[in-house]
């Protein structure tokens, strides 16, 4: 749901700036781990990922519920089946072999990002690291008191993130969410995302 929410409100609020958009496609994407599918134990930290997604248009969305969105979201994280970890190997190995060959022949000078850069009027980039064990892993100099995200240069980008008060065991432990948006974006004009904004800056 909270995925939903941040889709939902970005899009409305990015429609409500920019009318013109509205035939435009808004993307939805999630950094899926499949480590139950792949049989990999949860007790391994590193484990692939790979992105799921959906679209609409930006009027599409700005017309649906929230749990008409919420049902997208599902929908999309549900594909990461066996089959489509493959193919999405499969087109990740292609892409970079075809980074390789523009590298050799001097075509290109930068890499491709393929989610990140891709031209859509709505981007909303879920990922999540919240039952990653940040606040109990000794990473030589002990435990963290305190730990934020790599900086989001992304636009759309969310980021889950767990506090120091998170316990995976419990349904309340509070998480933190980092949102990326560019700077005319104001969250507290969204009736959705001003729930979500700090009250205060200390």
């Amino acid at each position: 749901m909270l995925s939903a929410v941040l889709w939902k409100g970005t899009n409305d609020m990015r429609l409500q700036l920019n009318p013109e958009i509205g035939s435009g496609l808004s993307l939805y994407s999630c950094a899926v781990n499949p480590r139950a599918r792949m049989g990999v134990s949860n007790d391994v930290c590193a484990s692939p990922t790979t992105h799921t997604s959906c679209e609409q248009t930006v009027s599409e969305i700005a017309a649906l519920d929230l749990c008409d969105i919420a049902q997208l979201v599902h929908e999309a994280i549900g594909m990461c089946t066996g089959e489509y970890l493959i193919s999405s190997f499969d087109f990740l190995l292609k892409q970079r072999r075809q980074e390789l060959d523009d590298e050799r022949n001097n075509r290109i000078d930068k890499k491709l990002m393929l989610v990140y850069v891709c031209p859509k009027a709505v981007k909303c980039i879920a990922l999540s690291s919240r039952t990653f064990p940040i606040y109990t892993t000794d990473y030589g100099f002990g435990t963290p008191t305190y730990v934020r995200p790599p900086y989001l240069p992304f636009d759309g980008c969310m980021r889950i993130w767990p506090t120091p008060l998170y316990d995976a065991r419990s349904s309340n432990a509070p998480l933190e969410v980092y949102v990326s948006l560019p700077e005319h974006i104001d969250l507290s004009k969204s009736p959705l995302l001003s729930q979500f904004l700090k009250k205060s800056m200390d």
